[in-house]
C-alpha cells in the first residue's frame, strides 16, 4: 500500500510539475511573439517584403528570418535585422526579450529616439543600431546594462555631448562607435579604459 500511496503521489507531481513547466515555456514563447509582434506593428516600410513573405503568422517564432532562439529554452536572444531596408519606429515592447544578447538593426532607416525601455535588456552584450536616423541625445542608459561591451551607434542623429555615465559604469564596455553624428562638447577621459 506505502508503494502505491508513492506512486500516485510521484506520478501527480510530475504531472503538476510537467503542466507548469510546459505553461511557463508557452508564457514565454508568448511574451516573446507578442515584442515581435509590437516590433513588426512598428514598421512602416518594408521594400523587400520580408515581413510578408517571411515572418509568415503560422511560423515559429525561431524560425523567422533575423531572430535566433536558445536551443533549451526556446527563448529569442538574438534580433539581426541589418540591411533589411526596414524604415519606423522601435517598439519599447523589445524590453520583454529578456534572453536577448544580441540586437542589430544597423543600415535601415529607423527615427525618433531608442526607447528607454530597452534598458530592460539585461543579457544586451552588442547593439547594433548604425547607419540610422535616430535622434537626440546619446542614451546614458546604455551604461546601465551590466553585460554590453558593444555599442554601435554610428551614421545616425544623435546631438549633445558622449554622456559619461556611459563609459563609467560599465566596465565589460570594450567598443563605442559614434563617429558621423552631430555630437559636440569634450570626449570623456573615460574612453581611454575601453580595451579594444
Amino acid at each position: 500500500m506505502d508503494k502505491l500511496f508513492f506512486f500516485i503521489t510521484v506520478a501527480v507531481l510530475s504531472i503538476n510539475c510537467l503542466a507548469v513547466c510546459s505553461a511557463r515555456i508557452v508564457h514565454n514563447l508568448t511574451t516573446d511573439q507578442e515584442a515581435l509582434d509590437a516590433f513588426k506593428t512598428r514598421i512602416i516600410s518594408d521594400p523587400n517584403n520580408i515581413l510578408a513573405n517571411k515572418w509568415l503568422t503560422n511560423t515559429s517564432i525561431c524560425n523567422l528570418i533575423g531572430v535566433s532562439c536558445s536551443r533549451k529554452r526556446q527563448r529569442v536572444t538574438a534580433l539581426d535585422f541589418s540591411n533589411f531596408g526596414f524604415s519606423g519606429t522601435i517598439a519599447p515592447h523589445l524590453r520583454n526579450l529578456s534572453f536577448l544578447s544580441y540586437l542589430n538593426i544597423s543600415s535601415n532607416n529607423f527615427t525618433e529616439v531608442i526607447p528607454l525601455e530597452l534598458s530592460h535588456l539585461r543579457r544586451l552584450k552588442e547593439i547594433d543600431m548604425g547607419s540610422n536616423n535616430f535622434t537626440g541625445v546619446v542614451p546614458s542608459w546604455l551604461g546601465t546594462i551590466p553585460e554590453l561591451q558593444h555599442i554601435f551607434l554610428d551614421n545616425n542623429s544623435f546631438s549633445g555631448s558622449i554622456p559619461t555615465s556611459l563609459l563609467h559604469n560599465n566596465s565589460k564596455l570594450q567598443t563605442l562607435q559614434l563617429a558621423d553624428n552631430f555630437l559636440n562638447g569634450h570626449i570623456p577621459q573615460e574612453i581611454r579604459n575601453l580595451s579594444a
